[in-house]
């Protein structure tokens, strides 16, 4: 049927935000007119497009007023597949528009990834892939343009560990402008540090190693190097790291036994471990005590009062108590 242009709008689900020139569309259109009719469904305000946005706008631009549509009965899963297949294979589309894609499609189509993945003829992994650049700062997904799939790839590998890791890896890649394939020798290296168990100080010291390392004699067949290079600092660092580890466990290993064995041993002042210290709580413990003593040992200890005997004894009470109580915490 024949239907006003005004009336035919896009796919709602298309994921391109790029079409690139038309010129040459459109005066192929104004020449030769449309070959054959576009295939559209009946939406609440006019007709929405299956499949052909470029050919939509070129239209647009040409001119045209009145075209040839087919309208048929389609799902909205079903429109969703059709924009993503219509756009997944040309290589124009930058990768966050294609990432989109594959998210309106698992989203609306209700699909799992192996699904999708065979109706559209992509790897499982290749999804994810894209996917996972989703996960990326809002100010990198703005400029797709100015990453490849790899580069970008390399750049959530990064996000995944470290925020500063992400940041130098951003700035590594601005500045070095390293083959893709030097790249992810690099990522992979980074990766391989961060998953092991050293501190995440000597992690991060590590990968800034390995990504300001100049890597530009190395040839194409050389990048292997790369992660060589990596694998053979994280060894050497490892080694250092769990010798420190197993001295310091051995070391307190030892401390503990002596502790075990010195509160053990313990039975009067002279064995504490530090008897200056727990004599100095002692004395400070019992400086109000020899005014108290002297006033009694001063007099007959025979006729003292009843009450000197009693602040006596209550004294020297208080006092072998203390010692007592610090001798079983030591």
């Amino acid at each position: 049927m024949k239907l006003p242009l005004e009336q035919l709008k896009d796919n709602p689900y298309n994921i391109r935000t790029d079409y690139g020139d038309l010129s040459g569309l459109a005066i192929t259109f104004k020449r030769f007119g449309v070959t054959s009719p576009l295939l559209a469904r009946k939406g609440e305000d006019g007709y929405q497009l299956a499949f052909g946005s470029r050919r939509l706008r070129a239209l647009r631009e040409a001119g045209i007023t009145e075209v040839d549509v087919e309208e048929r009965e389609i799902s909205n899963t079903d429109m969703t597949l059709l924009s993503l297949c219509e756009n997944v294979h040309r290589k124009d589309l930058n990768p966050v528009e294609l990432a989109r894609g594959y998210n309106v499609a698992l989203r609306v189509g209700d699909l799992g990834i192996p699904e999708l993945a065979e109706t559209i003829g992509i790897s499982q992994n290749k999804i994810r892939s894209y996917l996972s650049i989703l996960t990326l700062p809002q100010r990198i997904l703005e400029k797709p343009d100015e990453y490849s799939v790899k580069e970008l790839t390399c750049l959530v590998r990064a996000n995944k560990y470290s925020k500063s890791l992400f940041i130098e890896t951003e700035i590594m890649i601005n500045e070095k402008g390293y083959p893709e394939p030097a790249l992810l020798e690099i990522s992979r290296a980074c990766a391989s540090i961060f998953e092991s168990t050293l501190p995440e100080k000597r992690k991060m010291e590590l990968a800034m190693q390995v990504l300001w390392e100049d890597y530009s004699s190395l040839g194409r067949n050389q990048y292997t190097q790369i992660s060589e290079f990596g694998n053979q600092l994280l060894k050497e660092a490892l080694f250092i790291y769990n010798e420190k580890l197993r001295k310091t466990i051995k070391a307190r290993e030892v401390i503990e036994r002596k502790r075990k064995q010195d509160k053990s041993s313990v039975r009067r002042i002279g064995d504490l471990r530090n008897p200056d210290r727990n004599l100095d709580r002692v004395i400070n413990y019992i400086k109000p005590v020899p005014l108290k003593i002297t006033t009694v040992m001063e007099r007959d200890y025979a006729i003292a009062s009843k009450k000197a005997k009693g602040r006596f004894n209550y004294w020297l009470k208080k006092l072998h108590n203390k010692l007592e109580e610090l001798v079983k915490n030591e």
